[in-house]
């Protein structure tokens, strides 16, 4: 008995295991004035430059400046999916 010789389709794969595709990191700078954008989700995170607030929007993910970490921090939950940011 010979094992078929197909080739491995890994983007397949990773959809049917639930891999998430991860968004590109977009500066807050680089969005246009009065351009809204709803934010799909908020948690604080801890990276390379400490405790700071990410936002996933749709198609990007942006992190606020540290300086807004302590006020927002405790407002996570209310941002998710209920306001926009311009």
């Amino acid at each position: 008995m010979t094992a078929p010789t197909t080739t491995m389709d890994l983007k397949q794969i990773n959809s049917v295991c639930g891999l998430i595709q991860q968004k590109p990191i977009q500066r807050i700078q680089e969005f246009p004035l009065n351009s809204p954008k709803e934010i799909l989700g908020a948690k604080v995170v801890s990276g390379k430059f400490g405790t700071q607030v990410l936002l996933e929007l749709e198609k990007s993910v942006v992190f606020l400046p540290k300086r807004t970490t302590t006020v927002l921090e405790p407002h996570i939950d209310e941002l998710q999916g209920n306001y926009i940011i311009f």
